[in-house]
This record gives structure tokens, sequence and C-alpha cells, in this order.
């Protein structure tokens, strides 16, 4: 279905956007709506559908991890991509995907020699501070991305106060034994390359 999308885009592109506005609340298709938009480049009406999609609740969260594949999410609007980010981190065991939709994001800004745009820093702080440091949520790619995150995301002194919210949550994590510091090593080190002050603040002087 989605070579069969991916073809008829290009031959008539207002029969395959009814198409896909059928899709995103069909009782089948609807499961499957996010890999299935994907298959034609993501204009606003296609981000609108994604906005939609995550809405209706049909499509569990992992089916938005197809965002992550190909550069898909370059063309979305940036304002719009926020919010499709932060509403995937709401979904059951869709904070994880999230982390590596954007982290992906990420990967392909800096890949294409360009800086992510402010909207696009500010979704990447709010992910990093919804991290629970929960072992069920835990994954050594889960880290490398908050990492990758925090290295675009957390530049100067305007993100020091995001810095020390989210060492908070972790010192709270590893205090309790919900988290451990090899967990997040990649977390760690760019929080500490980055906002040294606020690193130590909290775990040292405090």
């Amino acid at each position: 279905m989605r070579g069969f999308l991916n073809a008829a885009f290009t031959r008539n592109p207002l029969e395959t956007a009814s198409l896909l506005d059928a899709a995103i609340a069909h009782p089948v298709l609807g499961y499957w709506f996010p890999a299935l938009q994907v298959a034609v480049t993501i204009d606003q009406r296609g981000s609108e559908r994604l906005e939609e999609s995550l809405s209706a609740g049909l499509a569990p969260g992992r089916v938005y991890n197809y965002l992550s594949y190909g550069r898909v999410m370059i063309t979305i609007p940036s304002v719009s991509l926020r919010r499709i980010i932060l509403k995937i981190a709401t979904l059951s065991l869709g904070y994880e995907i999230a982390v590596h939709v954007f982290g992906m994001c990420v990967h392909y800004t800096k890949s294409a020699g360009e800086t992510l745009v402010t909207e696009l820093v500010q979704c990447g702080r709010e992910l990093v501070l919804q991290c629970n440091f929960d072992h069920a949520d835990q994954g050594r790619m889960l880290d490398y991305h908050l990492g990758e995150i925090i290295n675009s995301c957390f530049i100067g002194c305007e993100a020091s106060s995001a810095a020390t919210s989210i060492c908070h949550k972790l010192k709270k994590a590893l205090l309790t034994y919900k988290a451990y510091p090899y967990e997040y090593k990649d977390l760690l080190g760019s929080l500490l390359r980055l906002q040294p002050l606020s690193v130590l603040t909290v775990f040292i002087d405090e």
C-alpha cells in the first residue's frame, strides 16, 4: 500500500490526498496511518493529518517511528513538528519513539550543516525534561539520542534552567535507584560539556 500511494501521488496528488484523509479514522487503516502518510511527501496537510491521527488515537506509539526513516520529517513545518513530537511522547510507550524521531531530526539537520530553528530547540528541551529516568524506558539508543538532543538544544545560558531541572530529576532517580549513572552516560556527558555549572551545583554543592 505504501508503494501504491507513493506512485499514485506522482500521478494524481489530489486523489491520493483524499485517500489519506479517509485513512486517518479508518477502523483498519487508522492503526497504520503514520506509515501510510510517510509514503508521500509530508506537506502542511500531511502534517495536519498526523496531528489528526494522534488525536484519533488509533495508531500506537511504535507506528510513529516511521517518521524517523529517510528524512521524511524534514518537510514538516517546525511548529507542526514540535506539536507532533510532544504528542507522540504522551502516548503509551511513546516517549522513546518521540526521542528517536527527534534525535534523527537533529542528526539530519547536523548532516546538512544547519542548526535547529528556535521552535525545535524549545521542543528538544521540553522532550528531555519529560524523561522519567525509569528502567522500563531505559535503552542505549534512548541515552544516545538524549545526549545528541542536549548537544543541539542546551547551548548557552538560556538553557541553564532546563539543565538544572533535568539534573534534579536525574539526581532523584539515582538516589531512589530508579536509574544508574552508566545508563545515562551520553546525557550526563553532554550536560557536563554544555552546562557544567548546573550539573556541579545539583550533584556536588547541594
